[in-house]
């Protein structure tokens, strides 16, 4: 057993690299908004810009777990009935 890990959690990916790269996506959009969009000269405000960055994450993200969904359920297929 690794020392630390007393638990047996099944952890992925680290959970400081998660939190920058998501950090750093919000940093560059507010970067986006102020300096190449200026939200604040133009008819949209930034929580329209905001609540559609939020949207297109969540369908690319849904979209993703739901390819993983149908590659395991047709990889789960083949391997049964050739078994």
């Amino acid at each position: 057993m690794k020392k630390g890990n007393c638990m047996g959690r099944n952890i992925k990916c680290k959970p400081d690299h998660l939190c920058i790269a998501i950090f750093m996506l919000c940093l560059s959009v507010r970067f986006a908004e102020y300096f190449l969009i200026e939200t604040d000269k133009t008819a949209i405000g930034e929580n329209v810009l905001h609540k559609v960055v939020g949207i297109v994450c969540f369908a690319i993200s849904y979209g993703l777990e739901l390819v993983i969904f149908i590659l395991q359920s047709v990889f789960w297929l083949v391997t049964s009935s050739c078994g």
